[in-house]
């Protein structure tokens, strides 16, 4: 779902701002709406994270992957 989402959000872009009816300007901001919540779900940071943050954000997540 992702990923189609993704493609729909490159169609959409792809078009230029100006091109979009004033239904695809509303998918546009819908699509991207949910993009944005669900890689705010995935992939969790702080907003502005350090080195060390980084680092530990890496190593947690790779010992989740074992």
């Amino acid at each position: 779902m992702y990923h189609e989402a993704c493609v729909e959000l490159e169609e959409l872009l792809s078009k230029g701002f100006t091109a979009l009816s004033e239904r695809e300007e509303l998918r546009l901001a819908e699509v991207s709406d949910a993009i944005e919540q669900w890689e705010n779900m995935a992939y969790t940071m702080p907003i502005k994270p350090t080195f060390i943050d980084i680092l530990n954000y890496l190593f947690i997540k790779a010992i989740r992957l074992d």
